[in-house]
């Protein structure tokens, strides 16, 4: 793997160079510089260098001077910091944008080949991107996109990526961040040779079957499970969180059951990670009396605590997604958020829920928006809720600083159903959206008028909406 040649060469960033008499080795070498003051292929170089040499010197020619040290020698380290930081970013990623950078490199086309094999195995989703030379304008189209692999030539393989929205990586680390428990050793490299190898991301990247163990998150605190899990999701026929092999699920989590034990209502959950989070808030939401409990465990201390942080104010959490479905239960306009483009069956998910919407007399319209935000939503004024299809992990938007309310499909079925009551089970997923008559034959009666409603919100009698929209018109002008 190193980029020593079998004929006395090397490379350092697609140069290539002969090796003095007796040497074998960048090790052995201590390079020169050619150039004044700071560039960016100075600091590729030198990053592409350190640790691998004796050192780096700079010689100017317009001052006839050569500095013992090139310039940005001291700083490198903080570069190498960053490409780690980077590869921790894209571990966290789940759909994963292949940048095809170069249309001249040979090779290129079996190296973005590998990479989605190496990608579709640790269970994330890929999409490729032809955009000629990137930059964060023409990234920032692809909101649903978490990180970037730029396939490119050497020379402008390494982008710093602090204006970019999202990492933006190289082949090399990407194969680092996508196998999983693969562990980086602080080399840097810009060339794709390595995927270019037989057998290489089919078989590569990860282990090839059981379970993977979860891997620790630098940047949440947390245990990150193997992304396998996230895209693995199976559709059962019941409605609970348990699978026939002895597993459950939790936000997308699936876990296996100790000995003896066949549901979450007989188990004590322990969180680990310290201090609050997104993540936590919502796994004590989906937990609210399905289980005995949750305890924290928080690695920087080393300590235990009974009751994870927020679990006494999870019952407002609770509370509001009640608050959310009989605002939806107000709404005569729905917009269906397509907020995911990678989970299986969300398009049978979204037709369903257009069938349900339909059925109770309201209209619906399908946004495409990528990642929502409260300024992307406000741009539709009018519609008055919002339905969001999404994965487990981003699925539970508070919606606090959104105008109109942002809701679960599983919440909109309950709110679109007449006549059906909320049991406060808080779920994320949309598998119930994918079994067989859904949509159609759900939500509310067939026929015949249906009865009217109390609502909570206004305090008075709300009509079956679909009265709303059967309004005819009469051929005379009077009001009989």
């Amino acid at each position: 793997d190193d980029d020593d040649d079998d004929d006395g060469h090397g490379r350092v960033a697609g140069q290539r160079f002969r090796y003095p008499p007796g040497v074998t080795g960048m090790r052995a070498c201590h390079f020169v510089w050619v150039g004044g003051g700071e560039s960016p292929a100075l600091t590729t170089t030198l990053a592409l260098l350190h640790g691998r040499c004796r050192g780096v010197s700079q010689f100017d020619p317009s001052s006839n001077r050569i500095a013992p040290e090139a310039t940005g020698t001291a700083q490198v380290s903080r570069v190498v910091k960053r490409r780690r930081y980077l590869i921790e970013r894209a571990r966290e990623a789940r759909v994963v944008g292949i940048v095809a950078g170069t249309l001249g490199v040979a090779g290129y086309l079996t190296a973005i080949a590998n990479l989605r094999k190496l990608i579709a195995k640790s269970g994330r989703k890929s999409y490729t991107v032809v955009a000629g030379k990137p930059n964060p304008q023409k990234l920032a189209n692809f909101p649903e996109i978490e990180c970037f692999v730029l396939v490119s030539c050497d020379q402008t393989a390494l982008i710093d990526g602090r204006e970019y929205l999202q990492p933006v990586i190289t082949p090399w680390e990407a194969e680092v961040a996508f196998s999983h428990g693969e562990v980086w050793d602080g080399e840097v490299r810009l060339d794709f040779k390595h995927l270019l190898e037989p057998g290489r991301g089919g078989d590569g990247g990860g282990d090839g079957g059981g379970e993977a163990e979860p891997e620790f998150s630098f940047l949440s605190g947390g245990v990150r499970a193997a992304q396998r899990e996230f895209n693995s999701l199976s559709v059962d026929d019941d409605d609970d969180d348990d699978d026939d092999d002895g597993h459950g699920r939790v936000a997308g989590q699936r876990f296996r059951y100790p000995p003896g034990v066949t549901g979450m209502r007989a188990c004590h959950f322990v969180w680990v990670g310290g201090g609050e989070s997104p993540a936590l808030t919502t796994t004590l939401a989906l937990l609210h009396g399905r289980c005995r409990g949750v305890s924290q465990f928080d690695p920087s201390s080393n300590r235990i605590a009974p009751e994870a942080t927020g679990t006494a104010q999870v019952s407002r959490v609770v509370k509001r997604r009640r608050y959310l479905i009989e605002r939806a239960r107000e709404a005569r306009v729905v917009g269906i958020v397509a907020g995911t483009l990678g989970v299986a069956g969300y398009l049978t998910a979204i037709a369903n829920l257009r069938k349900l919407i339909a059925k109770s007399g309201r209209k619906s319209y399908t946004v495409v928006a990528g990642k929502p935000n409260p300024q992307k939503l406000a741009n539709f004024p009018e519609i008055e809720c919002f339905v969001l299809v999404s994965c487990d992990q981003t699925a539970l938007i508070d919606g606090r600083e959104y105008l109109q309310p942002v809701i679960t499909p599983w919440e909109a079925e309950v709110a679109f159903s007449h006549g059906e009551v909320w049991d406060g089970e808080v779920r994320l997923d949309f598998k119930h959206l994918l079994e067989p008559g859904r949509g159609g034959d759900g939500g509310g009666d067939g026929g015949g008028e249906a009865e009217p409603e109390f609502s909570f919100l206004s305090g008075g009698v709300r009509a079956a909406q679909r009265e709303f929209n059967s309004l005819s018109v009469d051929d005379d002008d009077d009001d009989d």
